[in-house]
């Protein structure tokens, strides 16, 4: 992190955009893709940046959640057919 990401990319576009952890494009319009570069550009340039990116990263994407999901997906019995 910082990342640039895709509009509309899964839940991940909202967390970058609420966290300040990167910024993000459309693909139909280039001239974002400027502005999300220059907006990683400050992220980066933030002396607290690691120390919020490491904070981001317990909250979405710690072992338990990875777990949890894991759990969810895969232990799942397939329905009858």
């Amino acid at each position: 992190l910082p990342v640039i990401i895709t509009h509309g990319v899964g839940e991940d576009h909202k967390i970058i955009e609420e966290a300040n952890a990167g910024a993000q494009f459309w693909p139909q319009k280039p001239a974002t893709y400027t502005h999300a570069l220059e907006q990683v550009q400050k992220c980066l340039d933030n002396p607290g940046h690691r120390a919020h990116i490491i904070q981001l990263a317990a909250q979405y994407r710690g072992p338990e959640r990875i777990e949890n999901a894991y759990k969810h997906f895969f232990t799942q019995q397939p329905a009858a057919t």
